[in-house]
């Protein structure tokens, strides 16, 4: 694949999830390719039904990349765990210190506080 033209990285990420369809609790972002299950027993066959598919599609893993028995994970701006999804902690910080975000916030209060005063007689 000709990774110069600009939808490239759609269409790899599309053809991974063309590969990984019909597996119900595995998800995928690019590259990046996320098993889940309510047991270890649920994930283990998950991800030997995607190593499967991989194998079946000529797609390699590469090892030192990979993750495995994770009880939590920060994956692109999300912390998921059995606790449920949440925002990442780091990301929402780092968001939070940008001076653009912080004038935008004081613009807003300022606004507010204008308009609910400009109407009081």
């Amino acid at each position: 694949m000709s990774f110069g033209i600009n939808s490239a990285a759609e269409i790899f990420q599309k053809s991974i999830e063309e590969v990984l369809q019909g597996i119900e609790v595995v998800r995928n972002i690019s590259d990046d390719i996320i098993v889940f299950g309510k047991s270890q027993a649920d994930h283990d066959a998950t991800l030997q039904a995607v190593f499967q598919k991989m194998r079946e599609n000529n797609l390699n893993a590469n090892p030192a990349k990979c993750l495995f028995n994770q009880s939590s994970i920060d994956f692109f701006g999300h912390h998921s765990s059995a606790d449920g999804i949440r925002a990442d902690d780091k990301k929402v910080a780092s968001l939070s210190s940008m001076q653009v975000l912080k004038r935008m916030q004081l613009k807003c209060a300022v606004s507010s506080v204008w308009h609910n005063t400009s109407h009081v007689s």
